[in-house]
């Protein structure tokens, strides 16, 4: 059974620099951390808030936004933390890819 899996999204630059950059400080800092565990722990951190949005998915009004200037990043995050990702994109209707902007 896969414990990983490669996953691929649209962010904006300014999203890409921010993982590229907190990659960086934690180098400066003897620390090894990949951006795709960067991307996983921000998700992690953000399930919470997402479960309050979904108690509140009825009072939600989702705007959707088209992000100018999107690179496809490719990923490698936990089956887990993909599968509770799917879930609340499928039950809050928001694209994947802003979750992970939003984490």
């Amino acid at each position: 059974m896969e414990k990983y899996r490669k996953v691929s999204y649209s962010l904006p630059e300014e999203t890409i620099t921010e993982i590229e950059i907190i990659q960086l400080m934690k180098s400066t800092e003897q620390i090894k951390i990949s951006k795709s565990e960067i991307v996983e722990n921000a998700l992690l951190y953000s399930f919470d808030i997402f479960e309050e949005e979904l108690r509140a998915v009825d009072n939600i009004i989702y705007i959707p936004i088209n992000f100018k200037k999107t690179i496809i990043q490719t990923y490698t995050i936990s089956v887990d933390v993909l599968n509770k990702l799917n879930y609340y994109a499928s039950e809050l209707g928001i694209k994947k890819s802003h979750l992970v902007l939003a984490g």
